[in-house]
């Protein structure tokens, strides 16, 4: 459910080139918005989310868990984009290694 969480979030920011500053840059846009009011509201509540799935004592472990899958879904999602927005460009090109045995 975190990884989700944080898949999601990760679409915040719109991502895109500047070829003024050479780099890539991230900017919230009106569905960035939208998106961080619900991780926002995810973030506030997810002691609720966790009391769902498991009784009060393993609250803190489900949680941090919920935390850890958030945080990784943010990072594999925000990377992707980068990855994409950069190959778009033509300043990545991903390198396949090849399955040649002597």
């Amino acid at each position: 459910m975190g990884l989700v969480a944080g898949f999601i979030s990760s679409r915040m920011y719109k991502i895109s080139w500047s070829k003024d500053e050479a780099k890539v840059i991230g900017r919230i846009d009106r569905y960035g918005l939208i998106v961080l009011g619900f991780f926002i509201l995810f973030e506030l509540n997810r002691n609720l989310v966790a009391g769902f799935i498991a009784p009060t004592e393993v609250i803190s472990t489900i949680s941090f868990a919920l935390i850890t899958g958030t945080l990784y879904g943010r990072i594999l999602g925000t990377s992707r984009r980068i990855l994409k927005t950069l190959h778009r460009e033509g300043l990545f090109v991903p390198h396949h290694r090849s399955s040649s045995k002597s």
